[in-house]
Order: C-alpha cells, then structure tokens, then sequence
C-alpha cells in the first residue's frame, strides 16, 4: 500500500473514524513534516499550510499537532489530498492511522 492510497483493511469502505464530506472519504492521516525553518514560526500555522487550499474555507482538518518527538500532525484527508501534499517542500511521510485491537 503506497502513502496515499485508501487502505484495504476487513470493514471498508470507512470505519466510523473516517467522515465523508459531500462525495470524498476523509481518513485520519498522521502526517510527519520538516521542523518549521524559524524557531519564530507558529507551529499550528506552519502545518496548515501543508493542508490542501481546497480546505481553507473549512474548519481546520487538524485534529492534533505533535511537536515533541516529531513535528507533524493528524488530520483528516483523502488520499488524493495526500498525494497533493507529497509534492509540498518539508513533507516527509503520511500513514493512515488505525486503531489495533488485541486479540483474544
């Protein structure tokens, strides 16, 4: 499975995590991006700015900045937002996120 193409897991199409936004599945993404270059940046601005411009008139799509161990993000995405944002300078990786479940 490539960075940007919807997984294949039992119970697709989306799980309950994933929204749906007119026509497009939006899956949570944890998105892995470059430290911001100044130390001055705001962090929360620097990462919307990996988000695609078809998102600027929704609320943010960010559901969590990380900033300790790595700078990055979750969001909700489409894949092909995805492969938008692979191609944006600073971008490193972005894997769907999934919740495991031990089994019995």
């Amino acid at each position: 499975m490539g960075l940007a193409e919807a997984p294949k897991w039992r119970g697709w199409p989306p799980s309950p995590r994933s929204t749906i936004s007119g026509s497009i599945i939006l899956l949570p993404y944890i998105v892995r991006v470059d430290p911001p270059p100044s130390s001055s940046d705001d962090l929360f601005s620097y990462y919307q700015r990996f988000l695609p411009k078809t998102t600027a008139d929704e609320e943010s799509r960010i559901i969590h900045a990380y900033d300790i161990i790595f700078k990055g993000f979750a969001a909700r995405l489409s894949p092909e937002e995805v492969k938008a944002m692979e191609k944006i300078p600073g971008f490193i990786s972005a894997e769907v996120s999934v919740v495991a479940y031990l089994a019995r």
